[in-house]
């Protein structure tokens, strides 16, 4: 192997889905692990009994 790149050619669309798919699904991501960090602090913080066990 020369330790070149190989260059992807993609359609304009093509790469506009790519990014939007991409993109929607960091964001995905990023908002279910704000939502568990936010039910751990509720958790560990939470002196109500049926709220922790809520969440």
């Amino acid at each position: 192997m020369s330790g070149r790149r190989q260059v992807v050619m993609l359609w304009p669309a093509t790469r506009k889905a790519a990014l939007t798919a991409r993109v929607t699904a960091s964001a995905g991501w990023f908002g279910a692990v704000v939502v568990l960090l936010v039910l751990a602090v509720v958790a560990v913080s939470g002196r109500d009994v049926a709220l922790v066990r809520a969440g």
